[in-house]
């Protein structure tokens, strides 16, 4: 009965662990930029050399290629009509709300649809549990006590009755021993009145106390 309760309450304690999951940002959202799309090597000295205060000479000689290809860059960007401006995007919707816990069925489910589809959203674990999992818990641990304690109860009671059968008897054969030793002062009944006793006392013990 004792392993019984054990297992019992192992169980409700890996119940009550059951744990709720949702989702988090969407994966692309957490990749490395590093320096961004827009990373360059470095830039020509002679380049560099032009967009500061003072122009190295020598340095625009020796790299007129790319001073003349920079030049022409820098003129075609110049005459480009300006952008027009891009219409405000349209408001996205909130994202769901998952703070309400998830029943048994609803995670089995849940979590059977994200692994036919791994391409969703990751999920996260939170150690919180479920309210209707308290609910159970106390339910259960309300039940075992009542089933102990009732079990204790009639354990207290047979152990009392078969005491008092006992004493019961051997009050009896006290007193028929008695009467028979005071009065008819016989041996022989005296013998055979104690044999009678332990019979009784036997058969009686046997029949009334557990194996």
């Amino acid at each position: 009965m004792w392993l019984l309760l054990g297992v019992i309450i192992v169980f409700i304690l890996m119940l009550s662990s059951h744990r709720r999951y949702h989702q988090i940002v969407p994966p692309q959202l957490l990749r490395m930029t590093g320096l961004g799309d827009g990373q360059k090597n470095q830039e020509n000295p002679a380049v560099a050399s032009l967009k500061s205060d003072s122009v190295d000479e020598a340095a625009v000689v020796q790299n007129a290629p790319a001073v003349i290809k920079y030049q022409q860059n820098a003129n075609a960007k110049a005459q480009q009509a300006p952008e027009a401006p891009k219409a405000p995007e349209a408001p996205k919707a909130p994202p769901p709300n998952n703070d309400t816990p998830l029943s048994i069925g609803e995670l089995t489910t849940e979590l059977t649809r994200r692994l036919a589809h791994p391409s969703t959203n990751r999920v996260v674990v939170y150690d919180q549990p479920c309210a209707s999992t308290g609910v159970v818990v106390v339910v259960v641990v309300v039940v075992v006590v009542v089933v102990v304690v009732v079990v204790v109860v009639v354990v207290v009671v047979v152990v009392v009755v078969v005491v008092v059968v006992v004493v019961v008897v051997v009050v009896i054969v006290v007193v028929v021993i008695v009467v028979v030793v005071v009065v008819l002062d016989l041996v022989v009944v005296v013998a055979a009145a104690v044999v009678v006793v332990v019979v009784v006392v036997v058969v009686v013990a046997a029949a009334v106390l557990p194996d």
